[in-house]
Parts: C-alpha cells; structure tokens; sequence
C-alpha cells in the first residue's frame, strides 16, 4: 500500500470517531487503502448491485428475458425512483435496470426481486467469492416486526468483490457496468471527479460506474473509476450524533485522496 495515501485515508476515517466504516480501495492489483475491509455493516441500495447481476446472468442464459414485462408491485415504496411518478402499469425487465441503475428506482427493485428471487441475487455475491453481501428483503418504507431491519448488509471487500466481477471484461456483466453507469446521484464520494451526473460518459471525463445508498444512519458509495480504480466506502452512524453531511464530506475526501495517488 502506497504510505501516504493510505495513512491519509485511514486519518479521515479517524476524523469522524462516532462512525463505523469500512472501506476498501484499490488500483488494479494495489490495495491502496483499507479500514475494516471485511466489517459487515447496513449497505442499503448496494444491496441492488446482486439484483442487477442476476438480472444481468438471467438475460445471458434467456435473451427473451430482457424484454418480459413486470407489473407494478402493488405495495407503493417511495424514496428513491421513477416509476413512482410515471402512468406505466408495466415495464421491461431490461428498463426496469435502467431504472435501478440510474435512480436506484424501488418500485423496479422490487417488481426484480419478485422476478428473480432473493436467492437467485444473493447466489452472485457467493459466486464471486464473499457471501457476507446479502440482500435482506425487498425494499420498503415501513419495517414491522417479523420482518428484516434492513434492506442489505455488507462488507467493504465484499462489495468490491462484486465490483471486480462486474469489471471483468471475460465475467460477462458489461451490462451491468453500463447499468450503474448511468447513475446520477454524485452527492457521496463520486463527487470528488467533478463529472457531469446527467451527461454519463462525456468527452474528457473519465469512465465511471457506482451505486450509492442512503437510510438514516447509513452512507454508502462504491464504484468503477477510469481503467482500474475500485472503491468500496461504507459508513454507518447515529444520525443523532453526526450529520450525514459530514460524513459524505469525508467520503469524498478519501476517494480525492484515492484519485490523486
């Protein structure tokens, strides 16, 4: 691990005591940082990445998949998306990724999971070596009793796992690559390339894909940058004891720091 970098990222993470991270950086075969690489923490929408992957090996093995129609799930979810606000009863698997890959849309996340099977989603993280990436349940705006306290759980090298898997050009998820490459949310770490959220892939920006996720108490951000850089970052916090907003500040610090080694 290059010294600095890592010394400096490992002080941002100290700079913020009331919050448990854990973080996971790399360039190509170089670690360049970690802190609690393998602590399972709440991940939120990363929690997605799986279902995008199945979704993506469905469409490999069964091309007809891709355009099967998913109905709108009849629990509303509101937060994150687009379907929400839109009139379609219905919707193509494949737009249904977009969607999820773009604005992390719930509503398609979970019309997804009903297709695929939370099974069929965890099985991905196992198959790319680290179980310890689980999605939970489906999302929801209400948890009663019974049911599971979050969405998905996760540790920094497991997400980044999954990462190397989608960046494998052999492993056969391009899709899933251009899928999270649409993301528009860039108020976490991906802040820190100065692209333009609305305009992926623009002339003299690098190349990047990511997946945030956002619940009280939880900031999570990791992705793809340019031709080698993975990053896992995942906070979890009292939002009573720390602003979030301090917290992503210190997110894209650490992938600042990450940038410029």
């Amino acid at each position: 691990m290059p010294a600095g970098a890592r010394e400096r990222i490992e002080a941002c993470c100290r700079s913020v005591p009331e919050v448990i991270w854990s973080v996971s950086i790399r360039r190509g075969n170089m670690q360049i940082a970690e802190v609690d690489p393998d602590r399972v923490l709440r991940i939120a929408s990363l929690g997605k990445i799986p279902v995008l992957m199945a979704a993506s090996e469905r469409i490999a093995a069964d091309p007809a998949f891709a355009t099967r129609a998913l109905a709108r799930p009849s629990d509303p979810v509101a937060d994150s998306g687009l379907w929400q606000h839109l009139s379609m009863p219905t919707i193509t698997v494949a737009d249904a990724c977009v969607l999820v890959g773009s604005v992390s849309d719930n509503l398609s996340t979970n019309a997804l999971i009903d297709a695929l099977g939370l099974d069929a989603c965890n099985a991905v993280a196992r198959r790319a070596g680290h179980a310890d990436v689980t999605l939970h349940d489906i999302v929801r705006d209400l948890r009663l009793p019974g049911q599971p306290d979050c969405l998905a759980e996760g540790s920094a090298r497991g997400v980044l796992a999954l990462l190397a898997v989608i960046a494998d050009p052999g492993a056969g998820h391009a899709r899933v690559r251009d899928w999270l490459a649409l993301g528009v949310d860039h108020s976490m770490a991906m802040g820190a390339i100065g692209a333009d959220p609305l305009s992926p892939g623009a002339v003299g920006e690098p190349s990047h894909a990511h997946k945030t996720g956002s619940d009280p108490g939880v900031r999570a951000d990791a992705g793809l940058i340019g031709p080698d850089l993975e990053y896992a970052l995942l906070a979890n916090f009292s939002p009573d004891r720390v602003a979030a907003a301090r917290v992503v500040r210190v997110m894209r610090d650490i992938l600042s720091i990450a940038l410029d080694d």
